[in-house]
């Protein structure tokens, strides 16, 4: 009987920590969310003030330019990141409690991503060179370098990993709080655009050297000299990955790439500015998702109560998730008027109606990327998210051209729509048939 109660004992002080362990996860989640979303709220703001004033300020021509100067940037950024967000995030979340091993995830992936840059500026630097005279502002992608280092030296995936959410978020806000006095004082008439490209650099690259001085002081990671074959072997295991997030992001920006081919610069302006109030509302919602994206690797790669819980979390996110993403929706098509004359003014009324369709899409890219982020990253679902993204690429690339040459920017516009929601329906076709049980009853 003794044994007995003994034995009661030793089960109920293991479930009680048990209970514990698992409320102050609950706790760091909602901490996480919460801090993430003010940020997010604060950033909103923040990109907002400086989009309404630097188009009055310098027209839709010069802006034009410099969003083209910035996606062919972003095209290098895209290719460092790999599949890192994912994959290096996913073995950062997995390895958090052994140090040894998230310094080797650590070391090998940065390292990784110093070699696939030094390889992106060599071919940049023999293009540039080549055809210097051809390229319109040619001054402009030099201005913009610092974006592409300050990326490279600024390791979100390890911060999203170790579920540092709040932190990873304050410094992508802090880039653009540093640079909006700035940009205020300094960007004046419409010949200051290379002014804006340069002060964005700068403050890049100052808050990546800020993040990675914030990890080596906390003592939250060191750095450990990789071999050549450990670093490639990085490469390779995220190859499908990079893949997967290089046409994922070439869907997404090769509509404005053509547009600002076959259109006007003003034409790219005009659907940049409607896109941009797209993506700044959307990221209103970036809070649950983020800060689940670790916790869902962790919960999946662990033991099946752990994935039931995970299955439960995925359920209550998803329905809280796109419930948000309707009223979002919603609300970008009832007040995309008064949006575009609050932000641009009435140089850009061409931009109301591509904000109208665009606010449809919003609703798609959400439930697409809770999909991506929420189940099928963290359990492995790798190959039906390759499927899903190539047959979207597949039909972007049908229909961006006749659109695009017909309708300028609000075919554009068109495209993303067909897009998003082509894709939002083949992964719920993928998840419901290979995981049917975690969403309905069998």
């Amino acid at each position: 009987m003794k044994i007995d109660n003994k034995l009661k004992s030793v089960v109920l002080q293991g479930i009680q920590k048990q209970n514990i362990i698992i409320l102050k996860i609950d706790n760091k989640l909602k901490i996480n969310v919460l801090s993430f979303g003010f940020l997010r709220i604060f950033n909103f703001l923040i990109t907002l003030s400086a989009l309404s004033y630097l188009v009055r300020i310098l027209g839709a021509n010069i802006w034009g330019h410099i969003v083209f100067t910035q996606i062919v940037i972003n095209y290098g950024v895209w290719i460092v990141n790999w599949g890192f967000y994912f994959g290096a995030t996913k073995r950062v979340s997995e390895n958090r409690e052994n140090k040894l091993n998230l310094d080797r995830v650590f070391s090998e992936t940065w390292s990784a991503q110093w070699l696939i840059a030094f390889l992106i500026l060599i071919v940049a630097m023999l293009v540039f060179f080549m055809y210097e005279k051809k390229i319109p502002f040619h001054y402009f992608y030099i201005c913009s370098l610092g974006l592409f280092f300050g990326n490279l030296i600024t390791p979100l995936w390890f911060y999203n990993g170790l579920e540092l959410i709040k932190e990873a978020a304050f410094l992508q806000i802090l880039v653009k709080a540093m640079a909006l006095p700035a940009i205020f004082l300094l960007v004046k008439n419409h010949d200051d655009g290379y002014l804006y490209l340069s002060i964005n650099s700068i403050s890049s690259i100052i808050v990546g050297f800020i993040s990675l001085y914030w990890l080596f002081r906390k003592k939250l990671v060191s750095f450990l000299k990789p071999n050549f074959y450990s670093v490639l072997s990085v490469l390779k295991l995220d190859f499908q990955l990079f893949l997967n997030c290089f046409w994922a992001t070439l869907n997404s920006s090769i509509i404005p790439t053509l547009l600002g081919i076959l259109g006007t610069s003003s034409d790219l302006a005009y659907y940049n500015v409607a896109e941009r109030a797209r993506s700044a509302a959307i990221t209103v919602l970036h809070p649950i998702s983020h800060a689940l994206f670790p916790r869902m690797c962790y919960l999946y790669s662990n033991n099946a109560n752990n994935a039931n819980d995970a299955n439960e979390l995925l359920k209550k996110s998803g329905l809280l998730i796109f419930l948000l993403a309707f009223l979002l929706s919603v609300a970008l098509y009832v007040f995309s008027n008064k949006i575009i004359l609050l932000l641009p003014g009435e140089h850009f009324l061409n931009s109301i109606a591509i904000l109208k369709v665009l606010s449809i899409s919003a609703f798609f890219t959400t439930a697409s990327a809770f999909f991506i982020n929420q189940f099928m990253i963290p359990t492995g679902m790798y190959s039906e998210y390759t499927k899903s993204i190539l047959f979207t690429s597949l039909l972007s690339c049908i229909i961006s051209y006749p659109l695009i040459s017909m309708f300028s920017g609000f075919g554009a516009s068109l495209v993303i729509l067909v897009a998003e929601a082509f894709l939002a329906l083949v992964l719920v076709f993928f998840v419901v048939k290979k995981r049917k049980g975690i969403f309905f009853n069998d």
